[in-house]
Order: C-alpha cells, then structure tokens, then sequence
C-alpha cells in the first residue's frame, strides 16, 4: 500500500526546500551579467518576487533610480510584487526628487 513512499522529518524537509531555493538563486546569479552579480545578491534578502522577477527586472533596467515604472497584477503588490523591490529601495530617490509610481 505504501510503496514507493519515502518517510522525512519536517526539520529535514525544510532543509531539503532551502536547499532548492539556494540552487535557484545561485543558477539565477550566474545567468546575470558578472557587473550586476554583486547587486542582485545584496538585494536576495528583499526580494519579494516568484523566481527573482524583481530582480530580474532591475537587471534590465541598470538599477535605474530615477523615472517611472507602472505595476498591475491580481495581488496586493507586495506578496509575490514584481515591482515591490524596485518601489522600496526607491525611498532614496523620491528624497532628491525623483519620484516613482506604482500603480497595483
């Protein structure tokens, strides 16, 4: 009845989860351009984003600090926010005068 099942402790369940998350993050820094590595792991801790998009996405745009950027989605645009990372460390910005908008 039980065949091919596999009994795991929870505690080494979540080891085996984090595991895959520092596989996806380290194959996703190595796919970015070797200048922009060191940013994006500095950012890791803040992402906020399914699979690094928000990290993905300052990538593309240079870290950009100043301009506009639009965000729509189905969510609260901070839980799974593409955007969400960009729009917070966007705090220095907006008190020299550059302002961003987020629109959820």
């Amino acid at each position: 009845m039980l065949s091919n099942t596999t009994v795991t402790r929870k505690d080494r369940l979540r080891q085996l989860k984090e595991r895959e998350n520092n596989y996806f993050d380290l194959q996703f820094l190595r796919a970015m351009p070797a200048d922009q590595r060191s940013a994006c792991i500095d950012l890791l801790d803040k992402s906020r984003s399914q699979i690094r998009q928000d990290l993905f996405a300052l990538v593309q745009c240079g870290f950009q600090t100043s301009g506009f950027f639009l965000e729509f989605g189905a969510t609260d645009g901070v839980e799974l926010g593409r955007n969400c990372l960009a729009e917070r460390s966007a705090g220095a910005a907006q008190r020299t005068g550059n302002h961003r908008l987020c629109v959820n």
